[in-house]
């Protein structure tokens, strides 16, 4: 997947959340009966999918333009073998007794470390929004 510079996706990250909050998703997402913090979470994800569509389609555009097959099945590969691993990681998870710790820690190892701060970026945003 593209790596995108923090620094080049602190606008991004801007931009979608203004987008989100001038959206009939995010009105209608204040009218329900949902904790903070389930509203939170929806917001948070609401952008990232936003954001990852972005990220997705440029990745493939340049694929196609660079008419490389090779790259685009390695790109396959690499997302058919994440979402395996995010399944076998969710099984586990559901037979475990410690479910809050054992949650947490394969959240981190399953999650990239840019997927982890474009999730804290856009909730940083989210806040300092307000």
């Amino acid at each position: 997947m593209l790596a995108i510079n923090p620094k080049f996706l602190k606008p991004i990250v801007e931009q979608e959340v203004r987008l989100y909050k001038n959206s009939e998703d995010y009105k209608e997402l204040l009218n329900r009966s949902f904790s903070q913090r389930e509203k939170d979470t929806i917001k948070i994800l609401s952008v990232y999918d936003r954001i990852q569509k972005k990220i997705l389609d440029v990745e493939i555009d340049r694929m196609k333009k660079n008419n490389s097959f090779e790259d685009l099945v390695g790109f396959l590969y690499d997302k058919c073998k994440d979402i395996r691993f995010l399944e076998t990681e969710l099984f586990k998870l559901s037979r475990s007794e410690q479910l809050e710790d054992d949650t947490l820690n394969s959240y981190y190892g399953m999650i990239s470390n840019e997927t982890i701060d474009l999730f804290e970026m856009i909730e940083n945003e989210f806040e300092g929004s307000n």
